[in-house]
């Protein structure tokens, strides 16, 4: 089976800078899944981690950067994909907060005379948190939906306050640009069903459940929701490094996914996304 993981942050230059390659952070983290950090992520290692996707199945890796710590600088794909052409696949960190006008001047820059294939946004975990409902980044959408540019954000977790991920915010943004193609991280965890049911309103949005479908509380809602309504919508992502690609991949392959869905889980769905 083809494996397309929709998150996947592959040790590379200031990608491997970030906390989440630090063992400190990564392994506690990891352990509250049950899961452990992979070796290549230990080592930094790329030559590892191909490896490591090579053996799981894994073609292809969704990359968002973010501007978090040290940020990771989306100048540095350019290289990663010349240096591993076709392997992943870049989200541009845009920060809204610069200034729309900014903002759209960098989409320009990254996307549509970049390498990026779409934009990666952070609401959450900006330097200030912000609605993504706020018609001030109503230009934004505008753009990525004209242009046919993929939206990709954090959206759910435990690292920012609760009230920025209110599935009414993006029920909003998804129901004023039903064109755009919007994939949220964490699919709202732990707002799950709330989450899934935007998804099953608007067919534009796209569910990564990466670690929130493992060891978690309220997976069954994303495993039967895949099974059900969102056979469509709902992707695999490994959260790499937080977690070890093979375990993932095993793990979703045996979790309740009924076989005639797994494969839009495991990659249509995201080809779909970046389509």
């Amino acid at each position: 089976m083809k494996i397309f993981d929709t998150r996947l942050r592959p040790p590379y230059k200031s990608i491997k800078e970030q906390a989440f390659f630090n063992p400190e952070h990564c392994e506690p983290f990891a352990a509250t899944y049950h899961m452990t950090m992979p070796p290549s992520a230990k080592e930094k290692s790329m030559e590892l981690l191909l490896q490591e996707m090579e053996k799981a199945g894994v073609e292809r890796g969704l990359t968002p950067f973010n501007n978090r710590g040290a940020g990771m600088k989306n100048t540095d794909f350019s290289d990663l994909n010349r240096d591993y052409p076709g392997k992943f696949v870049g989200l541009a960190y845009i920060d809204p907060l610069s200034g729309v006008e900014k903002a759209l001047n960098d989409i320009d820059e990254c996307v549509l005379k970049g390498d990026f294939t779409g934009i990666n946004l952070e609401p959450g975990l900006d330097r200030i948190p912000w609605r993504v409902d706020n018609d001030f980044f109503f230009p934004i959408y505008e753009k990525c939906e004209s242009e046919n540019i993929p939206v990709y954000m954090t959206w759910g977790g435990l690292l920012s306050e609760p009230w920025v991920y209110d599935p009414n915010f993006i029920n909003n943004v998804a129901k004023n640009f039903p064109k755009m193609k919007m994939m949220l991280a964490h699919a709202g965890f732990p707002r799950n069903g709330e989450t899934c049911v935007v998804a099953m309103n608007h067919p534009n949005v796209y569910l990564n459940v990466d670690l929130y479908v493992i060891n978690c509380f309220g997976a069954k809602d994303f495993i039967e929701a895949a099974n059900c309504r969102l056979k469509n919508q709902i992707c695999f992502g490994s959260a790499y490094p937080y977690a070890d690609i093979n375990k993932m991949v095993d793990y979703y392959l045996q979790c309740g996914f009924r076989e005639e869905v797994l494969e839009n889980v495991m990659y249509n769905n995201a080809g779909s996304f970046i389509g």
